[in-house]
């Protein structure tokens, strides 16, 4: 059975928190009792969340620029798979 729980806020801690949990895909309803039910079964409360980090810009460009040299075959170093292949390998630079 579901209840209603009114509880006193900050507007725009709300409003942020709202925010956030629709980006992650949840209602803020949700994360909250998935937060209690954690401190019910644990008998703790954590605040910790994971998500997917983003790229800065910089990064993106980076990668953009490796994946270009990469599909060109540009910058490229042959396969290492033996000692030897790795001293021959850095004898020759």
């Amino acid at each position: 059975m579901k209840v209603a729980t009114y509880i006193k806020l900050d507007n725009d801690v709300k409003i942020a928190a709202q925010k956030r949990s629709e980006q992650l895909g949840f209602s803020l309803s949700t994360l909250i009792n998935a937060q209690l039910k954690q401190f019910i079964h644990a008998d703790e409360v954590t605040f910790r969340i994971f998500t997917a980090e983003k790229m800065s810009p910089t990064l993106e460009k980076k990668l953009q620029s490796i994946d270009k040299d990469i599909k060109q075959g540009k910058n490229l170093s042959r396969s290492l798979s033996t000692a030897e292949d790795i001293d021959e390998f850095f004898r020759k630079l």
